[in-house]
C-alpha cells in the first residue's frame, strides 16, 4: 500500500474515502461486473477502472511520480465521489443526465464516456483537491507535477480504450482528441505553469 505524508485530521469530507487505490480498483471491478455492457455507469465505469489499475500500477513501481503517496490520496478521493455518487443518497446534479439516462438505448458509449468525464473532472477534481490539500496540509501547487504525469497514463491506455468505444469509427481521432482534451483541461500546445493548480480548477 502506498503511503503518503501525515495526513490532516479530518481533512477530507465524510465518506468520501474508499481506502486504497487497490480497494478502488476492486470497487470498480464489482460495479462494471453486475452492470450490463451498455449500461452507461457501466461504460464510465469501465474506463474509469481502466486508469485506476494503470495509476496503481505506476504508483507500485515507486519511480513514475516524485510523491506517490500524496498522489495516491488525491486517486483515491477523487474516486471515492464518482462512487459517493451512485450511492443511496441525492447525486450531485452535474451526475444526473448520466445516471438517469444511463439505459437509453440511443446514447452512444462514448457519449456516457464524456458525460461521466465532464461531471467527474469539472465538478469532483477540484473538490477532491481540495480535500487531499486539506488532508495532507499542503498546497495544490504541491500536487500539480505529478497532476501533470497522469498524462502520461491517459497516453497509456488510450489506444485500449480507443478500441474499445470507437471501433472502426473514421472520426475516431478528433472524438478521442475530445476525450483526452476534457481529461488533462487544456487546449493542443497548452502547458501548466508552476504556480497553476493542477486540473481544469479555473
Amino acid at each position: 500500500m502506498v503511503t503518503s505524508r501525515t495526513s490532516t485530521p479530518g481533512g477530507a469530507a465524510a465518506g468520501s474515502d474508499p481506502g486504497d487505490v487497490e480497494t478502488v480498483a476492486e470497487r470498480l471491478r464489482r460495479l462494471v461486473a453486475g452492470l450490463p455492457p451498455q449500461d452507461g455507469v457501466a461504460v464510465f465505469g469501465g474506463v474509469y477502472l481502466t486508469v485506476t489499475e494503470a495509476v496503481g500500477a505506476d504508483l507500485s513501481a515507486g519511480d513514475v511520480f516524485r510523491t506517490p503517496g500524496d498522489t495516491a490520496c488525491l486517486d483515491v478521493l477523487f474516486a471515492g465521489r464518482f462512487l459517493a455518487a451512485l450511492g443511496p443518497g441525492p447525486a450531485p446534479a452535474c451526475w444526473r443526465p448520466l445516471l438517469e439516462l444511463r439505459l437509453h438505448p440511443g446514447i452512444r458509449p462514448v457519449q456516457f464516456l464524456l458525460c461521466g468525464m465532464t461531471a467527474h473532472i469539472e465538478h469532483d477534481l477540484p473538490l477532491a483537491v481540495v480535500d487531499t490539500c486539506r488532508r495532507l496540509g499542503c498546497p495544490p501547487q504541491e500536487l500539480s507535477g505529478d497532476f501533470q504525469r497522469v498524462d502520461q497514463v491517459l497516453a497509456q491506455v488510450e489506444q485500449r480504450v480507443r478500441e474499445r468505444l470507437l471501433p472502426g469509427s473514421p472520426g475516431w481521432r478528433r472524438s478521442w482528441t475530445s476525450v483526452t482534451r476534457c481529461c488533462t483541461g487544456s487546449a493542443p500546445g497548452a502547458s501548466t505553469g508552476p504556480g497553476t493548480p493542477p486540473g481544469p480548477a479555473r
